[in-house]
C-alpha cells in the first residue's frame, strides 16, 4: 500500500503454522515499524504467498481495498475472501471488514482485471500506446473441493460512497474449454490442482500457473 509518503506492508500468518496465530499485520517499510493495532484476527489466511491483493477505490484515493484468501484448514475455519477496507498510515488508521463465505472453493489468489486500450497515434511512423485502466472487476483462483479440480472465479466490486456499504458480488465461473491436440504435451483437459497465481500482461492476457505443475495462458 503505497499513499505516496509511507509504503505499508500486509503481512499474514495462520495458526497452522509454529508459532503462527490467524492474524494479519501491516509493517511499515519506511519506518521499519510494525503499526500499532492495526491488526485483523480469527480468519484462516491461505499460505499461499499470492493471497492478498489491492484495489482502488474511485473517488476515494485515501482508502483501498484489500482482497484476502482464507482457507479452510482445519475444523474452525472456513473456506471464503475477506475484504478489507484500508485507510493506513502515521497518522490515521482505519479497517472496515467484511467476510465472504465461498464454502467448499478454496480460495488461494486474486487478479484484478483491468482494460487494455490500444489508441493508434501516426506522426511519423504509426506505433501503438497501450492505455491501462483500473476496473471494477477481478478474478478469483482456487480449488473446488465439490470438482476436485482448479476453478477462477469472476468477481465484481459494488462500490459505494459510503465506504463500509462497499461490498463484492460474485458473477459465474469462468469456463475454460478443452484442448486436444496430436501433442499431448498441448492438449487441455482440466486444472489439476489450485490454481496458484494469475498475472494479467499489459495485452490483455492472463497468465495463470496451477499446483498441477503447467503454466498457462
Amino acid at each position: 500500500i503505497n499513499d505516496g509518503k509511507d509504503v505499508i506492508v500486509a503481512i499474514t500468518s495462520n495458526r497452522v503454522l509454529p508459532k503462527g496465530e490467524n492474524k494479519i499485520i501491516f509493517f511499515n517499510s519506511n519506518s521499519k515499524k510494525f503499526m500499532d493495532e492495526v491488526t485483523v484476527k480469527n480468519y484462516s489466511f491461505n499460505l499461499s504467498e499470492n493471497n492478498c491483493a489491492l484495489m482502488k477505490i474511485p473517488k476515494h484515493e485515501n482508502y483501498k481495498l484489500l482482497l484476502c484468501a482464507c482457507k479452510k484448514y482445519i475444523k474452525d475455519d472456513k473456506n471464503g475472501i475477506l475484504l478489507l477496507k484500508l485507510k493506513v498510515n502515521k497518522d490515521n488508521q482505519e479497517i472496515f471488514h467484511k467476510f465472504y463465505n465461498t464454502q467448499n472453493f478454496e480460495v488461494y489468489c486474486f487478479c484484478p482485471i483491468l482494460q487494455i486500450v490500444e489508441n493508434k497515434f501516426v506522426f511519423e511512423e504509426s506505433f501503438d500506446k497501450v492505455q491501462i485502466k483500473d476496473t471494477e472487476y477481478f478474478f478469483v483462483g482456487g480449488f473446488d473441493l465439490d470438482k476436485g479440480e482448479g476453478l477462477i472465479k469472476l468477481y465484481k466490486v459494488i462500490y459505494n460512497d459510503d465506504i463500509e456499504k462497499i461490498k463484492i458480488e460474485y458473477i459465474q465461473d469462468i469456463i475454460v474449454g478443452r484442448k486436444i491436440s496430436k501433442d499431448e504435451s498441448e492438449s487441455f483437459y482440466r486444472f489439476k490442482g489450485p490454481i496458484s497465481c494469475m498475472i494479467q500482461s499489459s495485452r490483455g492476457g492472463i497468465f495463470i500457473t496451477c499446483y498441477d505443475g503447467g503454466v498457462y495462458l
